[in-house]
């Protein structure tokens, strides 16, 4: 995804027609589940590691295939 497509849906959030937490979704906690749900340690050495290990942290338990209480 491109920084201009990030940008133009933003603007769904500045028009209140998207909250910001649909849009960090779409643009981030979809995509990065997507992955860690077959390999948890798919962005080790990344720039977004410790965006993903924050996910992780919030919905998963010490052992990330095991989900705490939330569907992803």
């Amino acid at each position: 995804m491109t920084i201009a497509v990030a940008a133009n849906i933003y603007k769904f959030v500045e028009k209140e027609i998207i909250s910001f937490a649909d849009f960090r979704d779409f643009i981030f906690t979809n995509t990065a589940t997507l992955y860690i749900r077959k390999n948890p340690n798919f962005f080790k050495g990344t720039a977004v590691k410790k965006g993903v290990d924050n996910l992780l942290n919030q919905y998963y338990l010490p052992n990330p295939i095991e989900k705490s209480g939330r569907t992803l």
